[in-house]
């Protein structure tokens, strides 16, 4: 029976970089991935000459595992860097804040407001520590950096609409990082970037590059345990696949029920809390805003627009696209309605929302359920985060509960490079101590 040195559980970002790293190295790797496409959060679908991602995606100048990856890809010419504009919707109506000089003619805010929010704004540029406001919450430190009408006004509806009733739980070191990520910005907005043709590009490179790499892929797979022998044996699809070890990019959750951990193991395990993410992607015959991203601050069921046309040329897509963002708590109802009943409700919403669109401009929609697409980043997350480590020695780990205090595609990338150094070392010191 064929035996591997490493198997990967997941083909997204990080597995697939996970997988492509560890055979540079010689290892002898096969990804076990559910779904029959690679690409994970990633996966996407062909609309007019171009491909677009089920959950909308970008990345910054300063993420640089990312950017490396497609230089080493030979992808770096598909890079487009665009400088995204942002709105905020509010009762009285939409008002852009993409660069530093909008502040002083953004209507929602009094003089007062927004002398507090420049200076709110200031403080996070100069908040180094990020890990010390980690058991702090977010709407306390924006309250004592700011105050509480500018909270109530711009902050909470953000964080209720990304994270629901546990808003007021999120630490101030989510909130300060969120910020921060972000690159390059002057007076010109925010500059961002996209793979030109979608992320699937990127995917398919690496795709390709494991598969020269000799890496085996096994698509719909269903695993239905995992036991720790001398070696690890895969129950998946009827079959047995043995290994050395084990990279795991999978939700914890599942992972957890395929193999025999240890009773405190389980209980770390249980102490990250993972969140959905809902994106409906219409396709509208009309601009929706001339917004790339419109945060939605009046009460609301969708917390953001994303409007990807606005971002990218149209010509390049089947009319002009639009992702409704939400991101419901895990017991709301809504994850067990159908495709159509969700589209009605939220599209229904837009609607109400921005009255000049109707039925009749609607080209297509998809609707995509990400049940586990974060992790809830609240007050105390860190100590709770997990190293690439288990128990079960050989099995490593990565994913969202290895990000913090935010997640990303270049952190997916930065933890799959990690993991496969670490299998690497793993296997090797193994070797010296036969």
């Amino acid at each position: 029976m064929e035996e591997f040195d490493v198997a990967i559980l997941g083909g997204g970002i990080t597995g697939l970089t996970a997988a492509q790293e560890c055979a540079k190295k010689g290892l002898k790797t096969i990804i076990i991935e559910k779904n029959s496409d690679l690409g994970g959060l990633l996966y996407s679908i062909k609309s007019g000459k171009s491909y677009i991602e089920a959950y909308y995606h970008h990345f910054f100048t300063n993420d640089i595992f990312l950017i490396d990856k497609l230089k080493e890809l030979k992808l770096d010419k598909k890079i487009d860097w665009v400088y995204a504009s942002t709105a905020f919707l509010f009762d009285s109506g939409i008002y852009e804040l993409s660069a530093p000089q909008h502040i002083l003619f953004f209507k929602p805010l009094t003089i007062e407001e927004k002398i507090q929010f420049i200076f709110l704004m200031l403080k996070v540029k100069l908040t180094k520590n990020i890990e010390e406001l980690d058991n702090i919450k977010a709407k306390d430190w924006i309250i004592k950096n700011s105050s509480k009408s500018l909270y109530k006004k711009m902050f909470e509806p953000l964080l209720k609409s990304k994270f629901g009733k546990k808003a007021e739980e999120i630490s101030a070191a989510w909130f300060v990082e969120r910020i921060n990520l972000r690159g390059e910005r002057n007076l010109k907005g925010e500059k961002l970037g996209y793979i030109k043709g979608g992320f699937k590009i990127l995917i398919d490179a690496l795709e390709k590059d494991v598969k020269k790499l000799n890496v085996q892929i096994i698509l719909n797979a269903s695993i239905e345990k995992i036991e720790k022998k001398d070696i690890f044996e895969i129950f998946v699809n009827g079959n047995i696949i043995k290994t050395k070890s084990i990279i795991s990019t999978i939700p914890l959750h599942v992972l957890k029920k395929y193999c025999l951990f240890d009773q405190y193991f389980i209980k770390k395990i249980d102490k990250i809390e993972y969140q959905g993410s809902l994106c409906i992607l219409v396709s509208l015959k009309k601009k929706l805003t001339k917004y790339y991203w419109t945060n939605i601050v009046k009460k609301s069921e969708i917390g953001a627009i994303i409007e990807h046309t606005n971002f990218q040329p149209k010509e390049l897509y089947d009319g002009h696209l639009v992702y409704i963002a939400q991101y419901p708590d895990n017991d709301s109802p809504i994850w067990q309605k159908s495709e159509e009943e969700i589209w009605r409700i939220y599209f229904s919403e837009l609607k109400r929302l921005f009255p000049h669109i109707n039925d009749k401009d609607v080209k297509w929609y998809k609707v995509f359920k990400g049940f586990n697409a974060g992790v809830l980043y609240k007050k105390g997350f860190k100590k709770n985060l997990l190293a690439y480590d288990t128990p079960l020695k050989g099995l490593f780990i990565g994913g969202l509960f290895n990000m913090y205090p935010e997640r990303s595609t270049n952190l997916g990338i930065k933890i799959g490079k990690e993991l496969a150094e670490k299998t690497y070392q793993y296997l090797n010191n193994k070797k010296l101590s036969i």
